[in-house]
């Protein structure tokens, strides 16, 4: 027995290895191999810090938002869901409910932006995530086909209906 495939008795009668660990690049091979499980364990520890930052920023991360000049402060979660609502003495002095409502919904969207940011930032997924996005663009003869408007329907305006029906709700008070 002269090599190891002879004695492993992994070769056939012509004595040419049936493992493969008697050719001359098993060294670079397993050099090749040590280099790639350093690289990813030098991956999986920047994932581990990565979802370290993440679950933080879920945990205890705060967006926070105001409007007309610091009269309202709206702070909001990692999920969007407000979690305190400042308004200051010149919130009394805006005039009317419904500039004060606009100055509301203006915080609760810059702090939504804010809090969007710090994710996009830890998680480097830029933009908000959208499954239908990700579905579509994982089959590219789907999105060569449907419009654009259909794959990224518009942000929703705020409309003046909401406003309206608000204000008859106060004149009905």
């Amino acid at each position: 027995m002269t090599s190891l495939s002879d004695w492993l008795g992994t070769s056939d009668q012509s004595g040419v290895s049936m493992m493969g660990l008697d050719g001359h690049d098993l060294e670079s091979q397993t050099l090749a191999m040590t280099r790639r499980a350093e690289q990813l364990q030098t991956e999986s520890e920047l994932l581990d810090d990565q979802l370290g930052d993440l679950s933080k920023l879920v945990k205890d991360g705060v967006g926070e938002g105001t409007a007309e000049r610091g009269a309202v402060t709206v702070r909001v979660d990692a999920n969007h869901r407000v979690t305190d609502i400042q308004l200051t003495p010149k919130a009394i002095h805006l005039g009317s409910t419904e500039r004060l409502r606009k100055a509301l919904l203006d915080a609760l969207d810059a702090a939504c932006d804010d809090i969007s940011g710090q994710l996009e930032e830890v998680t480097g997924i830029k933009g908000p995530f959208s499954p239908l996005d990700s579905f579509i663009e994982s089959i590219p003869e789907v999105a060569a086909v449907l419009p654009e408007d259909l794959r990224r329907p518009p942000k929703k305006p705020r409309t003046e209906q909401a406003a309206a029906a608000n204000a008859d709700q106060e004149n009905d008070a």
